[in-house]
């Protein structure tokens, strides 16, 4: 699954208040569809597991960080989300406007270009390939404690959501709401849930009746965080879970941490605060399937400067690919720093003496020992967080990871939807048969 990602979002525990990405000057896009329902507001799938990339608002002229289809191969995915958020810097004109060289300014009829038409154009392209639309974030999670507190609004909001949807020819929704912070609001969570899979599935009994639209959640991987939530009662309603399994240190924190470890340290347990190993034990102890977790990687470094090491103290961030302390995985490890894989934790970082600087990633190694992971938990799949970080071919963490979920026959093959006959659009409901 792809998720094209306009999104601000982010890892687990207190980390989830603070780490918010801000890759682009108008990266939180929200379409203006969304701004008027927050205004007007105060195992169903095929076998196998999913690999899963977001790409960050690939669609927006000048600030691209790459084409839509060159962030990655997309035969290594199954799933992509776009994100639509709570913001009023819309950019429309690169989502539903902008016409790209294949595209004709004679077409009739109300039509949709830019970032939408070449979401459809890349799920005709590959068939296994499912686009959802995601709903919050980080930054744009305050709106849902009101959507959620009454029948009324979570109705609008539920119908709302699959409007969008099916006008801009997507698989399904997702909802990322960073985070309850009540009892209250956690089982509003549930109810505000049920009512958009109420609605996912009466759109599918009239009018793709085969279809299964999915419904799922961000979730964090911090225990008081998901601790606040009916785990049971959420997994009856929804398909995954997608755990942000990152961000567990960074420069919210006092000392030095792995950011994505698999299990905690033995010898130095200060330097994993978290582990995502114990997260999930404490998902599926709750009532969570574990098919229904896809398990988020990073493709990211977070860097910790002057530092003695792990554990350690340490005085600022230093530079990033795109944000002070994040470094995008295709640019390490940086220039003077030797990279190190540590398998008792299921982690990778690299050190430079000299700077003393520490960079917490992932790596194909750690990626691998992930997966198997997965695989020994029977959990549904990979995330990857996001994909225009990536590097190519062998050292790809998003392909390797598809290469060792696709050994046995492992990556699930349900083919998308691309027939939305109602469609605002005409070109999308006729098919996009024109290109």
């Amino acid at each position: 699954m792809l998720r094209v990602d306009t999104k601000n979002t982010h890892g687990s525990s207190s980390l989830n208040e603070h780490c918010c990405f801000n890759r682009t000057t108008t990266k939180c896009c929200l379409f203006p569809q969304l701004e008027h329902i927050w205004s007007r507001l105060s195992p169903r799938n095929a076998p196998g597991h999913q690999d899963n990339a977001y790409i960050v608002r690939i669609c927006q002229h000048e600030t691209l960080r790459g084409s839509v289809s060159g962030h990655v191969q997309l035969e290594a995915l199954t799933h992509h989300w776009s994100f639509c958020l709570c913001s009023f810097s819309a950019d429309t004109w690169a989502d539903l406007e902008m016409h790209y060289a294949t595209d004709s300014w004679d077409d009739m009829g109300s039509n949709v270009y830019g970032c939408i038409k070449q979401l459809f154009l890349l799920k005709l392209k590959n068939r296994q390939l499912k686009v959802v639309l995601s709903i919050g974030g980080a930054f744009w999670s305050s709106p849902f404690a009101s959507v959620a507190s009454s029948q009324e609004s979570r109705e609008l909001f539920a119908d709302s959501s699959v409007t969008l949807m099916k006008d801009w020819g997507f698989d399904g929704i997702d909802i990322d709401w960073e985070f309850p912070q009540s009892k209250a609001e956690a089982a509003d969570y549930v109810l505000l849930l049920q009512a958009v899979r109420r609605r996912l599935d009466a759109y599918a009994a009239e009018h793709a009746p085969s279809y299964h639209f999915q419904l799922s959640i961000a979730s964090s991987a911090g225990s008081e965080k998901y601790e606040m939530l009916d785990l049971e009662s959420v997994s009856n309603v929804v398909d995954f879970f997608y755990l942000m399994g990152y961000d567990y240190p960074g420069s919210w924190s006092t000392v030095t941490g792995h950011q994505a470890n698999l299990y905690p340290s033995t010898s130095d347990p200060k330097s994993t605060p978290f582990s995502t190993g114990s997260t999930v034990a404490d998902y599926i102890a709750a009532g969570v399937p574990g098919h229904k977790i896809i398990l988020g990687m990073p493709l990211y470094g977070r860097s910790f400067d002057n530092t003695n090491g792990f554990g350690h103290p340490f005085s600022g961030v230093g530079g990033g690919s795109w944000e002070a302390g994040a470094w995008d995985y295709k640019a390490l490890p940086l220039p003077g720093a030797e990279e190190v894989y540590d398998g008792s934790v299921g982690a990778v970082y690299s050190w430079d003496p000299v700077a003393r600087q520490l960079i917490s990633h992932d790596s194909p190694s750690s990626v691998r020992d992930k997966v198997a992971f997965i695989k020994a938990k029977g959990l549904g799949g990979a995330m990857f967080w996001e994909a225009s970080a990536d590097r190519t071919g062998n050292a790809s963490l998003i392909e390797t990871s598809y290469d060792c979920l696709a050994q046995d026959g492992g990556i699930g093959s349900r083919e998308n939807l691309v027939s939305y006959a109602d469609s605002r659009y005409n070109n999308l409901a006729g098919g996009m048969v024109t290109g």
